[in-house]
């Protein structure tokens, strides 16, 4: 079972009850359903995110991230154009005989 990212180090391990986009639909709806935007929190946490974020505050510094506001994370490249990593050799399949 996912577990609450925690992101105020507040409690313990706790199950994953909602998932939060950390940077809001409203500001890049292209990240949707972009994983590396997604996270797990409990309902506690993820009430007091949603209490920062409707002030008008952003949260992705509370997950490590900082969002480049090009659809993007600084740091990292764009996140929608990262390309898909080549599979591991061991689970490549062996060449024909």
């Amino acid at each position: 079972m996912p577990i609450c990212a925690n992101p105020f180090d507040l409690h313990g391990v706790r199950p994953t009850e909602d998932i939060h986009h950390i940077i809001p639909i409203a500001v890049d709806a292209d990240l949707a359903y972009n994983t590396e935007n997604l996270v797990g929190l409990c309902k506690e946490c993820h009430a007091q995110i949603t209490a920062i974020e409707n002030k008008g505050r952003t949260t992705e510094h509370l997950f490590g991230k900082q969002y480049d506001g090009e659809g993007g994370w600084r740091g990292e490249g764009r996140a929608r154009e990262r390309s898909i990593p080549s599979p591991s050799p061991l689970l490549s399949p062996s060449p024909s005989p």
